[in-house]
């Protein structure tokens, strides 16, 4: 947290010392892996060395458990589809309100000198490591994972001899075609790259990947192994990976202490949880025959965002939890929001995750508390359900 040995006391508040929420994880798993349980929500209520003192003291010692694979878990054999992405498979639907186009990132990097050749052998390598990305959906609510050494899905535009214009024009014209298309996840059609050769040496790099089988945070790793294999002398050497996604499910469906308790915890909160919030909506979403989705986005200075971050850190709280309550809050009418939640499996494995889990951030626009607490109570009940 930033503070020097010894100049912490047993009463200090340590959210107010730099703490946090996903700090606050990370201590309780190491202490799990040491046999030691601790209840997230009372360490988060209790935030004192003297009270995790007592906790730790007067937590009964278990066994370590040992880090063993779900046995008869077959990679290639099919497996179930998670919630999330079962809500995905069925609102790309043409049926469906605002169906008829996959949730998929699209994403565009202008660069200069990329080679194609390399860039080839550099997404086979990922589409290699990561069995999600050779995911097909055959349409029966299972996913199938085909083998590697596929042809990667690497296709090259080359307007380098383009004047400016039809340059630009082609450009723009394959914006539009790849960024709201529905890819053929059925045929194992879910990460596709596009290379623009652009006059002057320029590039354009224009990646595709279905949210069927990547969430924002396995976007993210999926990026930096692209990056990385790129500059390898080696692409093929990126290091394998310690679990793949199926093996990941089937563990997390084989009963332990912690998730029985969360299971409890949501059986009991079903019958209250919402629906989607009463949006004011413009238009019936019914009524709209050809959706385009436009991305919203601002920017914070570096100062507010350090400000923030300050403000964040002496409420005990990440950023991210402050935003999640913050949007949750300007929703009108919407008591409850739930939130997609991938980090902690994705930061554990280092692999790309298709969207596996849901939190709830609870709030009350009549209420009259101050938002320091609001924030504070939508921690330790995102805590309490994990």
């Amino acid at each position: 947290m930033g503070s020097a040995e010894g100049t912490v006391a047993p009463d200090d508040d340590l959210f107010a010392l730099g703490m946090d929420s996903l700090r606050l994880m990370t201590f309780r798993s190491g202490w799990r892996r040491r046999g030691i349980t601790v209840d997230l929500v009372a360490l988060a209520e209790n935030p004192t060395p003297r009270a995790w003192w007592r906790l730790l003291r007067d937590a009964t010692p278990g066994v370590v458990p040992a880090p063993t694979e779900p046995s008869g878990t077959d990679p290639a054999a099919p497996f179930g589809l998670t919630p999330v992405q079962q809500a995905y498979w069925v609102g790309r639907g043409d049926g469906q309100p605002l169906g008829g186009v996959g949730c998929h990132a699209y994403l565009e990097f202008d660069g200069a000198g990329i080679d194609p050749e390399r860039l080839a052998r550099a997404v086979r390598a990922v589409v290699d490591r990561h069995g999600m990305l050779r995911a097909r959906f055959p349409g029966d609510g299972t996913q199938v994972i085909g083998p590697p050494g596929a042809e990667p899905p690497v296709r090259v535009v080359d307007l380098s001899a383009a004047d400016t214009r039809t340059a630009r024009i082609e450009r723009e014209r394959l914006r539009a075609e790849l960024s709201h298309r529905r890819m053929d996840a059925g045929v194992g059609e879910v990460v596709a790259v596009t290379l623009c050769l652009l006059p002057d040496g320029r590039t354009r790099l224009m990646v595709e990947v279905d949210f069927l089988v990547a969430d924002v945070l396995g976007l993210r790793i999926l990026l930096a192994d692209l990056v990385t294999a790129y500059r390898a002398d080696d692409p093929a050497g990126l290091p394998a990976l310690a679990v793949d996604f199926p093996a990941c499910l089937a563990r997390r469906a084989t009963p332990d202490g912690d998730r029985a308790q969360a299971a409890a915890y949501w059986s009991e909160r079903v019958a209250e949880l919402p629906t989607g919030p009463r949006l004011p909506l413009a238009v019936d979403p019914a009524t709209v025959l050809e959706p385009r989705f436009v991305r919203r986005s601002t920017r914070l200075s570096a100062q507010r965002w350090t400000a923030l971050q300050d403000r964040c850190r002496s409420a005990g709280i990440t950023p991210a939890v402050a935003l999640a309550t913050a949007y949750a809050e300007v929703l009108a009418g919407a008591e409850h929001v739930l939130v997609h939640d991938p980090g902690a499996l994705a930061a554990a494995v280092r692999a790309v995750p298709a969207g596996i889990r849901i939190v709830e951030v609870r709030t009350d626009r009549q209420e009259q508390a101050a938002l320091r607490r609001r924030l504070r109570r939508v921690v330790s009940e995102v805590l309490a359900g994990r």
